[in-house]
């Protein structure tokens, strides 16, 4: 047990250890965003070109969108009518 007056606070052996571990791994961490960081800024020709888009392609994705709204639509319409007793009621 410390002397009163002393000023001096330690924390067990083991608590010390852990705490050491922890700032290693934060530094760590920091060390590898950094190294990481000057990687992608050293790049100068990226890993693959770009690959422009075949021909007619919009036109595919707009058919495609169209037939997905069509059939959302037709399940709304189909949701929001109701059948009782043989009757259909629209809500």
């Amino acid at each position: 047990m410390p002397k009163r007056g002393t000023g001096v606070n330690r924390a067990p052996a083991g608590l010390a250890a852990t705490n050491l571990l922890a700032r290693l791994s934060n530094m760590g961490k920091h060390l590898k965003n950094l190294l990481d960081g000057a990687r992608q800024s050293l790049v100068i020709y990226p890993v693959s070109e770009y690959q422009r888009p075949a021909r007619g392609d919009f036109r595919k994705d707009a058919q495609a969108l169209r037939g997905d709204m069509a059939r959302v639509g037709a399940d709304l319409r189909r949701s929001l009518t109701k059948e009782r007793h043989g009757q259909t009621y629209d809500r």
